[in-house]
């Protein structure tokens, strides 16, 4: 393929049409045995998050259709980030395949300890959340596996007991509905008596240094922060203007939310939210999409009912202000390309 310079003008036009001919495809059709393939392997290694267990059952189907080998190796998410970082400062070929934070990929990058996928790209394969989760510098470092949103949830049966109306389920519904509405609510259940259940008014990630950076930041791009004087935009001006009056505000209502929740919350990290929300003893509270059904475990991801079961509802963050824009932050994980990879094709037919 020749190389392509990709711009966010070129991202978004080919949007639409990415999206009809994934609709239309099979989930390998574009994969192809490549002659001296057959006695390949690509090495893999993955974050135990959902989204690692649905990769690893297509593994068969892969190899089946590309005769390239592949051996997944799935750690927890501190353990991923100090291996994939060794590697990279050892110049060491640990994999050639590498699940990526979104965080990271600007540091991966410009440390040169990934590789651009723009020479592999096919402009008939590019998502429209490929510009915002895998690019960095005009260049393509990963592609998409499990993008995040951020939403609530919140127990219809206390909110019933509280006589409170359901929260909206969409942003054309969500009207008038502003952090203002959504900390008077918290206010209104905390402490409430639930079948005998005291009840916290919501949790939080409190955990440092990543974690907690999670959950304020969503709350504070809500309220409308922005980190740069212009940034993704180009030119690119990355002066901080992080003393503003939106995060002002949004740093003195994130400690309010700290009032509301378990005093032990100033350590959770993202499962602890989760899982502490899974207990039945929170009302509501705000996080990553895949909690909206991973809460419905006891534990994380231990397949055990929790008792939230049927009695959680899901609803769009509020805006600052009534009618104001809705900013939702954007996560999630990518398949990248070390350097050192000596796989290459064969990594990125996998990827």
């Amino acid at each position: 393929m020749s190389k392509q310079r990709l711009s966010r003008r070129d991202f978004l036009k080919v949007g639409g049409a990415a999206g009809a001919a994934l609709a239309s495809a099979s989930p390998l059709g574009n994969l192809a045995r490549v002659a001296g393939q057959s006695d390949t392997t690509v090495n893999v290694l993955t974050v135990g998050d959902p989204w690692d267990l649905a990769l690893q059952s297509v593994v068969d189907q892969f190899t089946e259709a590309t005769g390239i080998t592949v051996n997944i190796e799935s750690l927890g998410y501190t353990a991923l980030q100090a291996r994939l970082v060794n590697a990279f400062l050892t110049q060491s070929a640990d994999a050639d395949v590498i699940a990526v934070d979104q965080m990271w990929i600007s540091q991966y990058a410009d440390n040169g300890w990934i590789r651009s996928l723009d020479d592999f790209i096919s402009m008939d394969f590019l998502p429209e959340c490929l510009y915002s989760l895998s690019t960095w510098r005009n260049h393509v470092w990963t592609l998409p596996i499990a993008s995040y949103a951020q939403g609530i949830m919140y127990r219809t049966d206390l909110f019933e007991a509280a006589g409170l109306d359901p929260l909206p389920s969409t942003v054309a519904d969500a009207g008038d509905w502003t952090w203002e509405d959504y900390f008077g609510i918290l206010e209104q259940i905390n402490g409430m008596d639930l079948d005998g259940t005291s009840m916290y008014a919501t949790t939080v990630i409190g955990a440092q240094p990543v974690p907690v950076v999670h959950m304020f930041t969503g709350l504070s791009a809500s309220y409308g922060t922005r980190w740069f004087t212009q940034f993704p935009e180009a030119p690119s001006d990355f002066t901080p203007t992080i003393n503003s009056d939106a995060n002002l505000a949004a740093l003195n209502d994130w400690k309010r939310l700290y009032e509301l929740s378990p005093p032990e919350s100033i350590n959770y990290l993202w499962f602890d939210a989760g899982t502490r929300y899974s207990q039945g003893d929170i009302g509501m509270f705000y996080h990553w999409t895949p909690y909206f059904y991973l809460v419905n475990n006891e534990g994380y991801l231990t397949g055990t009912p929790s008792p939230v079961v049927d009695k959680t509802a899901t609803a769009v963050l509020p805006t600052r202000s009534a009618g104001g824009d809705q900013v939702v932050s954007l996560g999630g994980w990518s398949l990248g390309m070390p350097s050192t990879s000596a796989n290459q094709e064969a990594a990125w037919q996998f990827i």
